[in-house]
């Protein structure tokens, strides 16, 4: 059996969003049974005059519109063609069969002791007497049944011609109100009134008796109950339905600006008023909004004059036009049938961004002749370069000066990546360890990729890696000291690709090299890199991917007898999330913990990295005070123990290969002196509990000797890489603090441990802007981005845009007149519905057009039901937590009742916001990766916030709906980034109608998807905030004494350990540590020379004043002497952050 999947699924995703826009447009049906189409149709609305809804959370609109110019010059010959369009409902009359189905459902709800399948057995009941008295006197309300008569039934237009409307003197008109236009225009309103009151079964009055069984037995008896209704009714109800056309114009020197709107000029009537009941409301026999409002605008003898936005004066990549604005909606452009036309629900078809796989870049290519396969990349690059040089010339002269520097700048940026690539390829050629370090690198990913069904990198990726292979290595190499300078290490490598591309492993691939390098040139333990991710989300899927990649480089560790210890794991997020140490406490937990327990608590991993099966377990060695990830499976090459470290404490201890953490963690620097050993090394190893840095064992307790201990000698300590994963994130104040803490780290590598060279830091999104000025705040660095800007939107070296690919269907809507959660909702079950009909209708897809499938009936069928797991999960988006809780109350009842009682699956919802815990999260992420089939899973929804928007890399979320737009652009796009990175995602925006911003998103919908990348707001962040050294400087002094002179000092006679405030002021009071050299050191840190004007001198004041004054306070002090540092600081009015997030001081507000 073969299905086409990829086109299958953009078909089928089509049509999922063409039945979605028909259910809340209420475009799907001829007719209403049973509900009130104002409760059920959110979109196109125009209300009522005089509407009385002040108590309502929605927004209620009258009118709609257009905006546009023409030349000036036209108003002579130009004319309009206008044709509204909507929709006005009025109340029919049940047939005798829908009336009767209400009856029976009404009754079985009532007696359900007594429950009949059918109306007929209902009546045989009656009429055999079985029925009680009760029964038969049984009454329900008339069935409300809704038709709705269009305004544009016909298509009849109204033709303005603008010479009649424009007055020269006052440069401006409109169409008069005694004018043909309206003369014409009343015909059609009369018309539309009165083939509506002709319409068959259109009700005139309200009918006020309840039906009884007895009115239903017959359609003699049940027309008898009509007559009775109409003949004793006085109110009349005959439907008074109204719209206008307005038409207006205004000069602006050589333009006329147009603007054509539609209004619904409906009376709002309480039509049940004096009866005092509720019921009548919801029942109303005419709706006075006007619903599926639109307008569509010919223009005949001129044509619309785009405006130009001036943001895009000097850019040669962006169609900077729009030639209409919508009005309370979305107005498109048809330059072929000379049209204008608003929409409510505005599209988006986002294609797919490809890789350039014209190059074929397989692993054993790079492993057999790396040299000549990287030659034939450099080759192509040359080759491309040129072409963007030839293109250059062409177009430069009709380029502004801006434009020209732009193009000129983005030409240079590539021909820079080319040269780092050239001497990556340089170094693989002429330095053995180099290549040899590269090759093994391949055979990992090799490895890997032959489980996921690839073969070969991408080319940004391989490029990128090679890119940077000179900055790892510089300080290493015997290299002339002109290639030396050549090395980046000081520089930032911003890589940006979007969501979904691979930028994971691209970095992943130098971390590697990294470890083999490592490795080869004598490096056998310590820290290689530091990966971190700012929330701690962000890093829950990475550790499996990281893991499966190690336990690859462990298999070539091994088989090529490179040395040194294991490549290990350390996963280093912290308390909350893994334990930071195991505490007497702790330990008679985990020992009284079932197995289940243990693995529900801790487990990481859901697969062994080794074997790849599910037997992964979560254990407690009491000897090595521990916990352990080990593998069950049989032959397992991890031998058992699987080398992931996730307690803090452990980590300090056996100092893994590579360590993922969130930002925050560097806060341990100021509080935790065994940060000191991923700095600077450790030199000795106990038996039992691993490294210390420390004269002592790290394991209270430990029974083991210092003659036990065996001598470690560590080269080159610290470690040589560091990543920051979804870079833009680190921003505002956590961004300030962090920037301190990246130079502190930075400034102890290089300055302090004895390593005496940077860092090299890699910074990793999907959006960016004004990157260069975030390095430079948070790492005082240059930053180089790769890939370099290209000078064409849809392509560049690496990748392209493949039109006949569909990424993603946008679409939005503004709920007018409705609540905007109960428009959640609603669109919630609108989708569920949908999606369920099709898994119980398959044939409905099949018969869909262009839809292909070949084999059996069955087979194609159960390939339909696979295809619709890709939309079974429905991601909700909420901006804030307490908007995902209301949705989730509204989910509850009406909306799964109603699809309960349709015999619908439910939406049973998972939440993934801030209150959940790591665990939580973890095993809702694996529940989806890893399903057979989804719609086995016991939840097909997720109610999230901003904390799903990174991180989180799930093929099978592609069904997304937007409750209200985030408050940036960056958010956006990451967010719905979460679908659409496999197959045809749909997003689903909510505007809230209250926000102007929202409402700008539908005025402009199309130009801001198009626009979206440089429309990305640029990071807000400022290390020379006035507040923040305030903040980091306690941490910042903390980390010196902690984990720099605390070493030192430790073979001096009462000083060995200052982290105590006794020992501490002894080594102040004799000068063996000084306020003068900690403030040189935090200069250093901070950066803060006279370079930096002003803000520099501000920071050198605010460092001198604060230091001195805890001199003083420490070297006077009359603390307990074995007070920790941080308490004693404290006790001075100086607090050691925590956490980057740790600003404010609690308020606690108590009620007598």
């Amino acid at each position: 059996m073969v299905l086409q999947m990829s086109g299958n699924r953009e078909i089928l995703a089509k049509h999922i969003v063409d039945q979605f826009v028909q259910a809340i447009s209420g475009t799907d049906r001829e007719q209403w049974v049973g509900c009130n189409p104002e409760d059920c149709i959110f979109v196109g609305k125009l209300s009522p005059q005089g509407t009385m809804d002040s108590f309502s959370s929605s927004v209620q609109i009258k009118q709609l519109g257009v905006d546009f110019r023409i030349p000036k010059q036209d108003i002579g010959r130009a004319a309009l063609q206008i044709f509204p369009q909507g929709r006005f409902f009025f109340r029919v009359l049940p047939s005798l069969v829908q009336q009767q189905k209400a009856f029976l459902d009404n009754f079985n709800e009532t007696f359900t002791a007594s429950s009949y399948d059918d109306f007929s057995t209902l009546m045989k009941a009656l009429e055999s007497g079985a029925l009680t008295g009760e029964m038969q006197a049984h009454r329900v309300r008339l069935l409300p049944v809704y038709e709705y008569i269009a305004i544009d039934r016909r298509q009849e237009s109204l033709e303005v011609r603008l010479s009649e409307l424009y007055n020269p003197a006052m440069d401006a008109g409109s169409v008069s109100q005694d004018s043909p236009f309206y003369d014409a225009l009343q015909r059609q309103v009369d018309a539309l009134c009165m083939e509506a009151k002709e319409r068959k079964g259109f009700m005139p009055c309200q009918f006020r008796d309840k039906v009884k069984l007895t009115d239903l037995l017959s359609e003699t008896a049940w027309q008898t109950y009509i007559d009775k209704q109409c003949a004793h009714e006085e109110i009349d109800m005959l439907p008074r339905f109204d719209y206008c056309l307005r038409v207006a114009l205004k000069g602006h020197g050589d333009m006329l600006s147009v603007r054509v709107a539609l209004s619904n000029e409906t009376p709002w009537e309480d039509e049940s008023a004096g009866f005092g009941m509720a019921e009548s409301k919801g029942d109303r026999y005419r709706i006075p909004t006007l619903f599926h409002a639109g307008l569509k605008v010919r223009y005949i003898n001129t044509a619309p004059v785009p405006l130009t936005l001036d943001y895009f004066e000097d850019d040669y990549k962006y169609d900077p036009l729009i030639y209409a604005l919508g009005n309370n909606c979305n107005a498109v452009h048809d330059s072929l049938r000379s049209e204008l036309k608003t929409t409510q629900v505005p599209y988006f078809i986002q294609n797919r961004l490809k890789t350039n796989d014209r190059m074929a870049i397989r692993f054993v290519d790079l492993i057999d002749e790396p040299v000549k396969t990287l030659h034939g990349i450099h080759d192509e690059m040359q080759k491309e370069l040129q072409r963007w040089r030839d293109d250059f010339a062409q177009r430069k002269d009709a380029l502004t000066e801006t434009g020209r520097r732009q193009f000129d700048g983005e030409i240079a940026g590539f021909a820079m990546e080319i040269r780092r690539f050239a001497l990556g390829l340089m170094l693989i050629e002429n330095y053995n360890m180099m290549r040899d370090a590269f090759c093994y690198m391949n055979e990992a990913f090799l490895s890997v990729a032959r489980h996921k069904g690839y073969d070969s990198w991408r080319l940004f990726q391989i490029v990128f890696i090679v890119s940077l292979l000179l900055d790892i290595a510089a300080h290493e190499l015997e290299l002339d000291e002109e290639v030396r300078a050549k090395a980046k290490t000081d520089a930032v490598d911003v890589l940006y690709f979007p969501t979904g591309g691979g930028k994971t492993e691209a970095f992943l691939g130098v971390l590697v090299f990294n470890l083999f390098f490592d490795r080869i040139r004598g490096k056998e333990c310590g820290v290689t890199a530091l990966l971190k991710y700012p929330l701690r989300l962000l890093s829950v899927q990475q550790v499996q991917r990281v893991a499966n990649i190690l336990a690859a480089a462990e298999g070539i560790r091994r088989k090529e007898e490179l040395g040194g210890s294991p490549f290990s794991l350390g996963y280093y997020v912290g308390d909350g999330n893994t334990p930071n140490r195991i505490r007497p406490e702790d330990e008679k937990r985990l020992l009284e913990s079932s197995q289940e327990e243990l693995d529900g608590a801790h487990r990481l991993l859901d697969v062994c990295p080794f074997c790849g099966g599910a037997t992964v377990h979560v254990v407690y060695d009491t000897q090595a005070h521990s916990l352990f990830h080990v593998c069950n499976g049989a032959a397992c090459a991890s031998g058992g123990r699987i080398p992931l470290y996730m307690v803090d404490h452990d980590i300090y201890r056996y100092l893994p290969s590579v360590i993922i953490s969130t930002v925050d963690k560097l806060t341990a620097l100021g509080f935790n002196a065994n940060f000191h050993n991923f700095l600077y090394g450790v030199e000795r190893e106990c038996p039992l509990h691993g490294y210390t840095a420390q004269r002592k064992c790290l394991v209270p307790g430990c029974t083991c000797s210092a003659s036990d201990y065996r001598k470690v000698s560590m080269k080159d300590p610290a470690p040589t890489l560091m990543i920051q994963d979804e870079l833009h994130l680190i921003r505002e104040s956590l961004g300030a603090y962090d920037a301190h803490y990246e130079t502190l780290l930075a400034y102890f590598v290089e300055h302090l441990s004895g390593c005496n060279r940077g860092i090299k830091v890699i910074g990793a999104t999907a959006t960016i802007s004004a990157y260069a000025q975030q390095v430079q705040h948070l790492y005082c660095k240059e930053a180089i981005r790769f890939p370099a800007a290209s000078p064409y939107l849809d392509h560049n070296f690496y990748s392209f845009v493949d039109q006949e690919d569909i990424s993603r269907i946008i679409i939005g809507y503004a709920p007018f007149g409705k609540a905007v959660v109960n428009s959640v909702a609603y669109s919630l079950q609108y989708l569920k519905r949908i999606v369920w009909h099709l898994s119980k209708h398959p044939e409905e897809v099949l018969a869909l057009s262009g839809f292909r499938a070949e084999g059996t009936y069955v087979e194609q069928r159960r390939a339909v039901y696979e295809l619709l797991n890709d939309y079974w999960m429905i991601l909700e988006y909420n901006n804030v937590k307490l908007e995902s809780n209301r949705v989730l109350q509204a989910l509850e009842d009406p909306i799964n009742t109603e699809l309960e009682q349709e015999g619908v699956q439910p939406l049973l919802a998972k939440k993934m916001t801030g209150d959940d815990s790591f665990q939580e999260v973890r095993e809702t992420l694996s529940s989806i990766e890893h399903a057979k089939d989804m719609q086995t899973l016991d939840f097909n929804m997720i109610a999230a916030t901003s904390m799903i928007s990174h991180g989180v890399d799930a093929d099978r979320f592609n069904l997304m709906l937007f409750y209200g737009m985030p408050g940036n652009t960056a958010e956006y796009i990451q967010a719905y980034s979460r679908v659409g990175r496999k197959h045809t995602g749909i997003v689903i925006d909510i505007m809230r109608p209250s926000r102007e911003k929202d409402q700008s998103y539908l005025r402009n919908f199309m130009k801001f998807h198009e626009y979206k990348d440089i429309l990305v707001d640029s990071v807000a962040i400022n290390r020379w905030a006035t507040k923040a050294v305030t903040q980091t400087l306690p941490g910042i002094v903390s980390s010196l004494l902690l984990n720099h002179y605390r070493y030192l000092l430790q073979d001096a006679r009462g000083m060995e350990d200052i982290s105590q405030f006794g020992q501490l002021q002894t080594a102040i009071r004799e000068e063996r540590i000084t306020a003068d050299e900690i403030k040189e050191h935090v200069y250093g840190i901070y950066q803060c020379s006279d370079h930096h004007g002003a803000v520099g001198t501000l920071y050198r004041q605010t460092i001198d004043r604060s230091v001195d004054s805890l001199f003083e306070a420490l070297r006077n002090g009359a603390f307990d002497r074995k007070l920790y540092i941080t308490q004693a600081f404290e006790s001075c009015y100086f607090k050691v952050m925590l956490s980057l997030r740790d600003t404010d001081k609690q308020l606690i507000v108590a009620m007598e």
